[in-house]
């Protein structure tokens, strides 16, 4: 039974991460959800828990099951502070019992839409053991094509958690005996009252302007490499107009340049490219509370990243993609989220003045062959990265439009200086 409830609450465009302007209250506890974590129950006398994930359009992928489900296939993300079930279909199969229903908003350009709330939930992380936990269900069908869901707060709130990009496995510390003896560097990290982590005094290079201490927003849940909450710089600085991101609300859209440098912990990454977008509702994330940015696993994986709310930092240790280069798109192609079995994916937006744009390709299109191959055949890391292809590469692409096949050949050149 759903008892109707009209609240507001905030829904990040990187994927899920989730702030409230208002919250339904625990009775039993008189506090709200957010202010109840999930409970972590660790197996017997075992130390460091150790899953694989795999790697799904840039996002952490590790398999949860609710309520003695099947196991779904969910986005660890720190930005999530409840568990997101999108699809109605799935939670009904989950045995969640009673639920709110509340209004979802933020993220994207768009306006709120209805989910549903149920608490007291159950999960299982391997061996790991999640009791009162808080699903959110409704929000996301069109972010997480291919996916079951996304999660985070009740792990990350109750271990250190260590993200190995380049072996492909998460860590679960207890945090009550972690010690870390290694060479990464440390960062201060602080935590929102709604969960989600941010770090503290990042030197941000923007060209044009002087260096800033930014607090940036720790987001395994976006997969592009980083945004900042402010104006694009003006005199002198290439941007692109383009969609950056989808959320609950639909497309985001921002100014997108190079930003010259960011350091964690003195490790210094270079010609970034970051979306500018001054009126990001995660900008304020809490009362009194004001984030410049947002970091995501596009720069993310470049390190072994421990993450540890407890001891209110993050750890950073170099790994082997540390230097490699950050790919931006060079053909214009903005797809729509796009999940595998579908025989096309849509053009949601054209970089103006890029190759799809000169070449005549369309908002709208339907894109149902990359060089030959349908897109059953291709391999997803294929899919998703052919838009970003080396400067000079020759791009085939077989476009429907209004019931007609065509070919459409791009010529990638880079479109950020």
């Amino acid at each position: 039974m759903t008892r109707e409830t009209r609240l507001r609450i905030g829904y990040a465009a990187a994927l899920v991460a989730l702030f409230l302007v208002g919250l339904p209250v625990d009775a039993q506890h008189g506090s709200s959800p957010f202010e109840v974590p999930a409970d972590v129950t660790w197996p017997g006398n075992q130390g460091v828990v150790e899953l694989p994930f795999e790697t799904y359009r840039n996002w952490i992928v590790v398999q949860l099951s609710i309520n003695g489900s099947r196991p779904l296939r969910m986005v660890l993300d720190t930005g999530a502070p409840m568990i997101l079930v999108p699809q109605e279909s799935t939670a009904a199969t989950l045995g969640l019992g009673d639920s709110q229903r509340i209004m979802v908003g933020g993220g994207g350009d768009g306006d709120m839409i209805p989910a549903d709330l149920s608490q007291g939930v159950s999960a299982t992380l391997g061996p790991l053991q999640i009791s009162n936990a808080n699903v959110l269900v409704g929000p996301g069908k069109d972010v997480l094509g291919g996916l079951d869901g996304a999660f985070g707060g009740s792990v990350f709130q109750n271990a250190v958690v260590e993200i190995d990009f380049e072996a492909e496995v998460v860590r679960f510390h207890p945090p009550v005996s972690f010690e870390y003896d290694g060479a990464g560097r440390e960062v201060a990290l602080g935590v929102s009252p709604y969960g989600q982590p941010y770090l503290v005094d990042i030197p941000v290079e923007v060209v044009g302007r002087d260096e800033i201490l930014a607090k940036l927003h720790l987001d395994t849940g976006r997969s592009s490499a980083l945004q900042l909450w402010m104006d694009s710089p003006s005199a002198g600085y290439a941007t692109v107009e383009s969609i950056v991101g989808w959320g609950v609300s639909g497309p985001e859209s921002a100014s997108v340049g190079r930003v010259a440098s960011v350091e964690l912990g003195g490790l210094r990454l270079e010609s970034i490219p970051a979306g500018f977008k001054p009126d990001a509702p995660l900008a304020r994330m809490a009362p009194g509370l004001r984030l410049d940015g947002a970091i995501g696993v596009e720069a993310l994986r470049r390190f072994r990243l421990f993450v540890d709310y407890r001891g209110g930092r993050a750890i950073f240790e170099k790994g082997d993609r540390y230097a490699v280069p950050f790919p931006y798109n060079t053909t214009g192609v903005v797809p729509a989220p796009w999940a595998p079995g579908e025989s096309s994916m849509t053009v949601a937006w054209l970089v103006p003045g890029s190759p799809a744009e000169r070449a005549g390709m369309m908002r709208g299109d339907e894109i149902i062959t990359i060089d030959g191959s349908s897109l059953s055949e291709l391999p997803l890391t294929r899919i998703f990265t052919v838009w970003e292809s080396g400067a000079g590469t020759s791009i085939t692409l077989r476009v429907r439009r209004a019931g007609e096949d065509f070919d459409v050949t791009l010529t990638a050149r880079e479109l950020l200086s």
